[in-house]
């Protein structure tokens, strides 16, 4: 998202032009200008780019069921969706640096589920990381 700040930084700097590219055939070139998104459009757009990268990365290897969503009222939670997903694999999720990405675009939570009985929520608002997601009780 380009804030006024990042615009008129771009703009000190001298550039006139933003090239971006998804390393394959789409390229897009465009004037620095300031974009009016709401943090709701903005968390969901951050999510839709980590599931589209992760899916490219991974290939065939991805995970049965895997998908990402933003959700809630405000979509401050970044929910990671698998079959059979289990604690360690949640744990996995738990990095400094994307712990840090997630604080900033204002998500509150990340819950980890597998759709249909289990699911493991991790409180962004707790300084630590590492394994602390905890096991939500589902109704069967």
């Amino acid at each position: 998202m380009l804030t006024e700040r990042l615009v008129a930084r771009f703009g000190t700097l001298g550039f006139t032009k933003l090239i971006c590219t998804d390393d394959s055939d789409v390229t897009f070139a465009f004037a620095p200008v300031v974009q009016n998104v709401t943090a709701v459009d903005s968390r969901r757009d951050y999510v839709e780019m980590i599931r589209r990268s992760v899916i490219k990365q991974m290939g065939a290897r991805t995970p049965a069921g895997y998908n990402l969503s933003a959700e809630g009222l405000d979509a401050t939670a970044y929910v990671h969706h698998q079959f059979a997903v289990s604690l360690a694999d949640c744990n996995r999720l738990l990095d400094d640096h994307f712990i840090s990405g997630l604080r900033g675009y204002g998500f509150s939570r990340v819950v980890c589920t597998d759709d249909r009985t289990m699911t493991f929520v991790f409180d962004l608002s707790s300084e630590s990381t590492g394994t602390a997601f905890a096991l939500l009780d589902k109704p069967q």
